[in-house]
């Protein structure tokens, strides 16, 4: 693991962590959140697991990174381990493809949002007592986005 100290030096940090297992091969007790967290932070690292593929099990360097990172004296993990690394990629790839979405020109709002930060339902209740009236959520729409 690579991190920045606050003058801008670079270093590698080594982290040993020792699993505990159920009998299903299953990560248990406080350990098992920790490396969760190691492992979204790994498959964040697009020098190691491209972001630009669109499958996860077309990511050639698995293997070699996990014998890279992962010290697994029997093997017997490896597979539970990638599929692992795997959900946080395409976790994290989903996250930065929808930001890329919402960027594109073709997706960007057509309507200006005027509401502010009052929520939809606290200007339905306003529109409402002003016109005595139940307002639609059609006109409720129209409203905000004048």
């Amino acid at each position: 693991m690579v991190f920045t100290e606050s003058n801008g030096t670079i270093k590698q940090a080594h982290l040993s962590i020792v699993l505990k297992f159920n009998e299903k091969f299953q990560t248990i007790g406080d350990e098992a959140g920790i490396l969760s967290g190691i492992f979204e932070l790994l498959s964040a690292d697009y020098n190691k697991f491209l972001i630009c593929e669109k499958d996860w099990r077309k990511i050639s360097s698995k293997d070699k990174i996990y014998n890279e990172c992962i010290k697994d004296s029997r093997g017997i993990i490896k597979r539970t381990i990638i599929k692992s690394i795997g959900r946080s990629w395409e976790k994290m790839r989903s996250r930065l493809w929808f930001l890329d979405y919402c960027n594109s020109e073709d997706t960007k709002q057509l309507y200006t949002h005027t509401g502010g930060s009052k929520s939809l339902a606290r200007h339905r209740e306003e529109k409402s007592e002003l016109q005595e009236r139940k307002v639609s959520r059609g006109e409720l729409w129209t409203l905000v986005h004048k």
